[in-house]
């Protein structure tokens, strides 16, 4: 395990928040086998149609449309929508997974 917090799920918050939101995006944490789905969830999305599974995935993407929207929102209160839904389709343009 390396000393700079890189191995530890969530990394501890070092003084104030700021501090603490600086920390978390710098050193992003790993992902872990807990991360995933239970084997409740599986068997939930084993059970669903091809078609309900495509309708659960629209519905996530365009709700993580909606979350960076608000998201850009805050960070630029004086930008006009227009502004704002066309820096969210400039982020999900180049997104990478």
């Amino acid at each position: 395990m390396s000393t700079d917090g890189r191995d530890q799920p969530y990394p501890e918050p070092t003084g104030n928040s700021a501090d603490a939101l600086r920390d978390a995006t710098a050193r992003p944490r790993r992902w872990v086998e807990e991360d995933g789905p239970s084997p409740e969830q599986i068997e939930i999305y084993r059970r669903m149609t091809p078609g309900r599974r495509l309708e659960v995935a629209e519905q996530l993407y365009w709700s993580a449309r909606k979350l960076k929207a608000a998201g850009v929102r805050s960070q630029h209160p004086d930008w006009p929508e227009e502004k704002v839904l066309a820096e969210v389709n400039r982020i999900f343009l180049h997104a990478r997974s």
